[in-house]
């Protein structure tokens, strides 16, 4: 518990430090559910994290990873690797999502 409070104290003086003087942040408009962000062939909705996100993001990965292991294997380098990259974007993706929110529930 002391690490916590620790850690949300250091993560809010860095916050603060940032914040420029007069400054407003554009307002947010509001997402369509529906909608998507994509990055090359990797798409992920745009929306709120949910469980069925995270299910068809963790399909996705398994596909992905069968579609690599038969281009390795029929000696397509050039499109495993292709492969690769994406399910590593995947991946970083998932990861960036699971720390934004958890900082979110320990900065509140």
């Amino acid at each position: 518990m002391v690490l916590m409070n620790l850690l949300r104290k250091c993560i809010r003086n860095i916050l603060i430090k940032e914040q420029v003087v007069g400054y407003e942040a554009p307002k947010e408009k509001e997402q369509d559910p529906e909608e998507y962000l994509s990055d090359g062939s990797v798409s992920a909705p745009a929306g709120q994290h949910s469980q069925e996100a995270e299910t068809a993001a963790d399909l996705n990965v398994r596909s992905l990873t069968k579609q690599r292991q038969s281009a390795l294997d029929s000696g397509d380098n050039d499109t495993a690797s292709e492969l690769g990259r994406q399910i590593q974007d995947l991946v970083n993706k998932k990861n960036e999502s699971i720390l934004r929110n958890y900082l979110r529930t320990v900065l509140r």
